[in-house]
């Protein structure tokens, strides 16, 4: 499977494809079309980032029965689906 990353390397944001140890750098997001640049670099001069970045993260809860039986808080599935916000800033690290 191939793996796909958003990195920062010299102060820039870029997307590549992670081979091993090595870094292919993209030509943009790889959603858009798999660009290549012809450039690689090593895994250790990358530093990692977020595979996106959201301007809003809007979520959907209790919309599975697997998920309602498994809550503390729900004895039944909502008629209507249970949306909530978050942040960008409660993404984790990669």
């Amino acid at each position: 499977m191939e793996k796909f990353i958003r990195f920062e390397m010299a102060g820039n944001k870029m997307y590549g494809r992670l081979d091993g140890d090595k870094v292919e750098i993209l030509d943009g997001p790889y959603w858009l079309g798999i660009r290549q640049t012809g450039r690689t670099v090593d895994q250790d001069d990358i530093k990692l980032l977020y595979p996106v970045e959201p301007s809003k993260i809007i979520l959907i809860g209790l919309n599975y029965h697997a998920h309602v039986k498994h809550s503390r808080s729900a004895v039944e599935i909502p008629k209507n689906p249970v949306m909530f916000l978050k942040p960008p800033s409660s993404l984790l690290g990669p």
